[in-house]
């Protein structure tokens, strides 16, 4: 099972057994609990020796904080099914709707990095791998 980062919610990618997979963000929406707002955001790394995927559900608020909603890791024959049902409960509980990033490509941090930040996605660096 892929290792689990400790500084931000995330998943493991060291360009050596686990890579990035793919990313969806959701749009920002408030309720009681978060006026500010709040986004969710579901990322997934590739365990490329079992082959398995590791899925990581996180909650963000607006202010940055981010907080693991759920972790689960499923084959990669039955990834897309497994994340679609949080994808729907998601949206249908909160009036989110997803946006996917594929990142599922990219073999070096170089190229990663620079698709990822080319969606907005800034969260992850070299620094912290």
């Amino acid at each position: 099972m892929p290792r689990i980062t400790k500084r931000n919610a995330g998943v493991c990618i060291n360009f050596v057994q686990y890579f990035p997979h793919k990313f969806w963000v959701s749009s920002w929406q408030k309720n009681e609990s978060y006026p500010e707002g709040f986004r969710y955001k579901i990322v997934s790394a590739l365990d490329d020796y079992m082959p398995v995927i590791e899925f990581l559900v996180v909650l963000e608020s607006v202010n940055g904080f981010k907080w693991d909603v759920h972790r689960f890791v499923t084959s990669l024959k039955r990834s897309q099914e497994n994340v679609e049902m949080w994808l729907d409960i998601l949206e249908k509980q909160h009036g989110v709707v997803f946006q996917e990033h594929d990142f599922s490509s990219f073999k070096s941090a170089e190229g990663f990095e620079q698709a990822s930040h080319s969606v907005g996605w800034t969260e992850w660096s070299k620094k912290e791998q």
